[in-house]
């Protein structure tokens, strides 16, 4: 295997994996210290969590088909996608990313995650 194959999967993983773990666990740590009242809403946290996720699907799945690539630097796509998501948000995929969190946030009532 190539060295760059090699750094392309490890960056994958990095971005795939290993940072969102990372920023699910310092929402877990510092939730003892921060005192901003939580708000729970468990269906409108699922409601968010979902709609973020096929945002997210919606997002990765138009840089494939009409970018011919993926959506990290490592695997760029070939062409300049403006269309699917991309008509309504630059960047769908973060969009999406952060209705997820704010969904989690929501329906377990950690107001760290906010």
């Amino acid at each position: 295997m190539k060295t760059r194959n090699i750094g392309q999967i490890l960056y994958a993983i990095l971005f795939t994996i290993i940072v969102p773990v990372g920023l699910w666990y310092w929402g877990y740590l510092t939730s003892r210290i921060v005192t901003w009242p939580a708000i729970q809403s468990p269906l409108l946290g699922i409601s968010l969590v979902i709609i973020g996720f096929l945002l997210l699907l919606w997002g990765m799945w138009a840089l494939f088909y009409f970018g011919q690539g993926l959506p990290m630097n490592a695997f760029p796509p070939k062409k300049y996608v403006v269309d699917g998501p991309y008509k309504l948000f630059k960047h769908p995929i973060y969009v999406g990313f952060a209705f997820i969190m704010t969904g989690y946030s929501l329906y377990i009532g950690a107001s760290s995650l906010l």
